[in-house]
Order: structure tokens, then sequence, then C-alpha cells
């Protein structure tokens, strides 16, 4: 640790450790040797010079003597110099030391005598320059200023350097200086300003006479004693502490328990890496690595402006700088946001300059990236610009909702207003056009679902009648509310199974969870994972003439989930056996001309009863025999054919039925296919004659190859 100022034990002046010289009250370096003093604080009391804030690099100063010895001291001093007084010191006139010295008052003026002029500067002037980096003055034997540490550069050579040891300091206060006669200190009786200065150097000192004690004892502490007496003798008069400087305890508990933390991190840390101890090893997760950059490119050049457009590896900020012919360049704000796709415009361009644009990227830990190779573009000259491409930049979008969103954009020139949007990049829906020409341009997208990514395309046509599309943009609107259950329906087709349909105000997908009490603990899932706004589930394998509960479970595109509970609903019971002799079940269904055919109401006459599907090879070979057979018995009216179709669609059958000229009354549609899980059709075609009391007198699995085989099949007794 470098060594402190030391302290006279008569004065309390303080003395140089290195050159034994004494040192001014408010100075940090020493003016002989130039020995520091890093310990030094400095007074807070400003100079006058500083408080004026240097103004005027000569302008005059206010100075202060001591009133003990009468030393020139500077206002901020806390102590004088020359003998170490502390107290309050005594102002004096404006002090300039470039002003040329004023003759002193006449010997009349004193108090009689001839006129007298000093031959010799003042003792201002003889002690005292200017420094030429701070101001303050400074000893003319100083060659460095004792405030700022400057090079003062008037200083004694170093050839002829006498330093100015407190011994010497002592003899100057006891001494006049040297080429003055001690017969004459009526000449040092006056400053240049007139004021008596009768105790400025003190009376003359006998050179025979002992030294003043003070001398003496700085001889003894300077000389004559060896290393061991110096020390001894310094630990004793130190007047400021007591015996000799230990190691500070607090400082040492300091350090151990700082070291004790390091320790303990240490610890935390190494556990973290290999896992908390389990054996499992991670690797550590500091990120070192920057972006890197890919895919420079420059569009959308006008006259004063321009659009750059990059990509990174990873999330990053955005900021470009741009550099003129003439070297001069400027970057863009940093933008903060933390994106892989970064675009920049870059404004204030000067018309057909050549630029050197280089782009810089920053990820979440700092690792910055520069573009090593500048790209080069040229902006447009203005007469160009006026009927070149249209330029369209500043793209953006605000005022998002569940229902709307707003897009907003700049173009170079005046142009017409329009956006392409939908769910894909195929758009398929348009905004009206506004043919008003403007140079900002605003357009709402309403009617939009919420929780939905809505790809969009700006389009813009000058008044030349030259159009520019802007690239593909995504808006995503809102979503802050779940969604909406409505309309639900449940129905049991069949003994063994349900048919759970329902709506909802925005697109989700379903879930429904069954159960026979209160807990729900089975599940059926919407056969399309597409959100949408309709659902219908079918759950089978159910228990015929049990009752269940349900809970459907919508969940939109945004994760909000609506809950609804329905039920209780019973399946039908287990249908009666269908054999022959056993009453046909009764059943209803629609004809293709949407009418009600409900079995029972044809008792009194033979039914024909055919299951039937138009993709079954063997049905559809038996369709023409059962169309000879229609035609027979029409006339008749003893016969009711009734074809019942399987799970087919209205357009299917009757395609089907033009194709083999089909024109037999009662084609059925059974949609749910309950009809034929009823009479347990698994296996078409399947044939049952019911004669005219509703009693099954015949069945048959397989085609009828003429028919014949049918009239035989329809007189079975």
């Amino acid at each position: 640790m470098p060594p402190k100022s030391t302290r006279c034990v008569h004065c309390n002046a303080r003395i140089c450790p290195q050159c034994n010289s004494f040192l001014d009250a408010r100075a940090r370096i020493c003016n002989i040797c130039g020995w520091e003093d890093y310990h030094f604080k400095r007074s807070t009391i400003p100079l006058v010079a500083e408080a004026r804030g240097q103004e005027d690099e000569h302008a005059p100063r206010i100075t202060y003597e001591c009133p003990q010895c009468h030393f020139v001291v500077d206002q901020g001093s806390a102590q004088c110099a020359n003998c170490g007084y502390t107290g309050r010191f005594q102002p004096r006139d404006f002090f300039d030391p470039y002003k040329q010295s004023t003759p002193a008052p006449s010997a009349g003026t004193r108090g009689g005598g001839t006129g007298y002029q000093p031959q010799q500067p003042t003792r201002d002037e003889q002690q005292y320059k200017r420094c030429p980096r701070c101001g303050k003055n400074i000893s003319t034997d100083s060659s460095i200023c004792p405030f700022c540490g400057a090079n003062a550069g008037f200083g004694r050579r170093p050839q002829e350097a006498i330093h100015m040891t407190a011994e010497s300091f002592v003899r100057r206060q006891d001494m006049p200086p040297q080429g003055m006669p001690m017969q004459m200190p009526q000449q040092m009786g006056y400053n240049q300003y007139g004021q008596p200065m009768q105790n400025m150097m003190g009376p003359p000192v006998d050179p025979s006479l002992e030294p003043s004690p003070m001398l003496a004892d700085l001889r003894k502490m300077g000389k004559g004693r060896s290393k061991s007496e110096k020390k001894e003798r310094s630990i004793k008069e130190r007047p400021y502490s007591e015996g000799p400087k230990r190691f500070p305890v607090g400082l040492g508990i300091a350090l151990m328990l700082v070291a004790t933390g390091l320790v303990a991190l240490a610890i935390v840390a190494v556990s973290t890496l290999t896992g908390g101890g389990n054996g499992k090893t991670t690797t550590s997760s500091i990120d070192t690595t920057p972006p890197a950059i890919s895919n420079i490119t420059i569009q959308g050049i006008s006259s004063n402006s321009m659009i750059v457009t990059w990509d990174t590896d990873e999330a990053s900020t955005s900021q470009v700088m741009i550099c003129d012919p003439a070297g001069t360049c400027t970057s863009t704000l940093a933008n903060k946001s933390l994106v892989k796709n970064h675009t920049v415009t870059v404004r204030a361009l000067k018309p057909g300059t050549k630029y050197k644009i280089t782009v810089n990227s920053k990820d979440k830990a700092g690792n910055e990236v520069i573009s090593t190779e500048p790209k080069e573009a040229t902006t447009l000259t203005q007469s160009s610009a006026a009927g070149g491409t249209l330029v369209i930049s500043d793209v953006s979008t605000f005022g998002i909702t569940e229902k709307e969103g707003t897009i907003r954009w700049t173009t170079d020139k005046p142009a017409t207003t329009q956006v392409a949007y939908g769910e894909t990049t195929s758009y398929g829906l348009t905004t009206p056009l506004v043919s008003a020409l403007s140079t900002d341009h605003q357009v709402t997208l309403s009617n939009l679902e919420p929780g939905i990514t809505y790809h969009f395309q700006i389009k813009s046509k000058d008044a030349n009648g030259g159009e520019t599309t802007y690239q593909d943009k995504e808006l995503t609107t809102m979503d802050n509310t779940p969604p909406v259950i409505s309309n639900v329906s449940i129905t049991s087709p069949s003994s063994n199974s349900f048919v759970v349909s329902w709506n909802t105000d925005e697109r989700t997908t379903g879930k429904v969870e069954y159960g026979t009490g209160v807990s729900y603990s089975l599940s059926a899932y919407d056969p399309t994972t597409t959100p949408s706004k309709t659902h219908s589930i079918t759950i089978s394998n159910v228990q015929a003439g049990t009752t269940y509960s349900f809970r459907i479970i919508a969940t939109d595109t945004s994760g909000h989930v609506t809950e609804k509970e329905e039920g209780p609903k019973t399946t039908a019971s287990t249908p009666a056996t269908v054999a022959v002799g056993s009453p046909a079940p009764d059943f209803t269904l629609t004809d293709m001309d949407l009418r009600s055919i409900t079995l029972s109401s044809f008792r009194g006459k033979k039914v024909f009863l055919n299951f039937w599907a138009t993709w079954c090879g063997p049905c559809m070979g038996e369709m023409p025999h059962i169309q000879s057979l229609w035609q027979a018995h029409q006339s008749a009216n003893d016969l009711v054919i009734l074809a019942v179709n399987d799970e087919e669609a209205k357009a299917t059958i009757q395609s089907k039925m033009n194709e083999y000229n089909l024109t037999f009354s009662h084609v059925l549609l059974d949609p749910q296919a309950s009809v034929c899980a009823k009479y347990s059709a698994t296996n078409i075609p399947k044939s049952l004659y019911i004669d005219a009391n509703g009693i099954i007198k015949a069945i048959q699995v397989g085609a009828f190859n003429s028919t014949t085989e049918i009239e035989t099949f329809l007189n079975t007794p």
C-alpha cells in the first residue's frame, strides 16, 4: 500500500515522506519530487476559479494570506503551507500574476524620504507562477503542479535542483531570501499594492545562534539516526495513532466471509451441473454462440429509403448501419424485439447515391454478430422515382381483437388501397377497393374468427396503373373467451349406440365423456381433428336398455375449454327376435320422395322387404328381377315392395336407379342403419316375406336369380 504523507509534530503541516518537503494543504502531488498521495481527499471548499467555471483564462483571482506568517494562500486551502496554521485566512485584493508589477508607493507616502522604486519583483511574483492546465498559482520552484499533476515547465533544472526540504523551508521562515540584505528589511515592508508586510519574513536571524527547536527536530528526524531508531521514533511520535500499524481484523473477517461465499457458490454450481448429485450429467446452458446471419436482401428502394431484410438462426435484435461514398456511416435505432426474420426500413437517404449496408443482430445472451460483407444498393434519382415502381413499406398491424384487425402501410407515391386475406396463402377474400390515391393506407378486416391466423397481401396501384403487391404477412386474432355450446342432441338409433351432436360459436375440437353413474369413465372423440363449429360423435358398444349421462367438452384454438353436461339418456331395448313365425318389428323411414313410410300401415297386404346397397354386386344383380316382380303385381296392387338402402346418400341411390331403370316405389333411406340393425341385416342382400297379418313367413340371405324364384319365395305357406 503506498505510504501516506506525514505531519509535523509541532505545526501539524503535511510533509512528503519521500523528500521531507512541506506539502500544500490541498496538494495531491509533491511539487519537488513528484510523489503522489493516493490517500489524499480534496477539500470540499471550491476554488474561486472553479466556481467561476474558468470563464477567463487570465481572470484575476481572490487570494488570501495567513494571519500568522502573511503567507499567500488560495481560498480553498484549509491549512497554511508555510507555517501550518489552520483557521480563517485574511482576504486580499484580486491578484493577477500576469499583471505587470505596480510601483511601490513613494517614501514620502510611507512617512517621508525620497521616492523609492523596487528593483526586484515582489514576493508574490518571485514565488508564484500560473499552471498552464488548471490556472492555479504554484511556486516557481515547482516543476509539477501539485493540484492537477501537469508539467509546469518552469521549475529548477535537474542539474541545479535543490530540494525544498522541511529544513530549508524553516530557514526561509527564519531568514530573508538570498540576495536581500538583512539591514534593509524596509524593502520588504510593502507589497506591490503598497500594503504593509512587516511580518512577512520575520526578524533577521543571527547565524551564530542555535537553530530553532523546529529545525533541530527536523534535523534529528532526517539525519543522524539509524533505520531502527527512525522507525522507533516514528512509531512513538506518530500524532494520530498509538503503536505500530496492525492488520485490520474487520477486513480479515470480511475476506474470510467472501471466500466462504465463493466456495458455497462453487458447490451449488457443481451440484447444478452434475444433476444435483443424482448421477445425471447436464450440459451448461450458458449461450456463448452469436446468431448466424443469412439471406440479406434489399428491396423497396426509392429515392430516399430502402428496406433491408435478413434471417438469423435464433431470435435476436435488428439494426442496420449504412455508409455513403464519403465514408459517413449512420445506424438505425436498434429494434430490441427478438425475432428470426428481420425487416428494417432505412430512411433519409440521398437520391441517386450508392450505399453500403451492414446488418447487426444480438441474441438474448448478449452475443452480437455483424455481417462481414456489406451489401451495396443505390437509391433512385428523383426523376426515376417519380415514374418508377411503386414501393410499399412500413407494414404494420394494430387494433387486433377477436373479430377484427387493422393493417397499415405507406407508399412512396399516391396509390389505391386493397388487401387480400384468408386462412391460407390462397387468400380467397378481398377488401373493397379504395380508389382514392394516398401515400398512407389503412384497412380493417372484420368478421374474423377468434384465435385464427390469417394471411394477407397488400395491393396498391399508382396513378399510372402500376400495381405492386407486398409479400405475404400474417395476422392472428385474439381469443379471450371460451366457446359456447348450443343445440345439443342425443339420440339412440339402436340398442347399442348413441349419436351426440352440438354446435359452438367458434371453431373447436370435440370430445364426449359418458358413463352409467356420476363419473364419466368412458370417452369418445370427434372423428375430425380440424376445429369446426358443428360436431357429431357416434358412441357404440353401449348396453341396451341402459341409462347413460354425458359431458360434452369443446376446446378452441387458444386452449379455452367449455364443458356441458347432458342426460341422462337410455338406449333402446333389445330388439325382438327376427325369425320365421314371429311378428316383424315395426319401423318408419323416408322414401326417395321424402315421404314417411311405416311398415305397419301395410297390414292386409303381402310385403316383400329387401335390404340392399349400390356397392353390393349381388344386390344390384337381383334388382332387375325385383323390378319385373313389381310390374307383374302393379295392376293387382296386392304386393308391397320395400327396398331399404343401407346408409347411402340419396344422390348415389338415384344414380344407380337411373342406370338400372328401376321404377318400383318405396325405396327407403336408412342413413343411420337403424332398421338394418333391428333386422340384423349385417349380410346383404337379405329378403323377408311378411304376410298380411305382419308375421314373418320366410327369410333369405343372398340374391335371387330370377323372378320365378321370388314368386316361389312369396308363396311360402
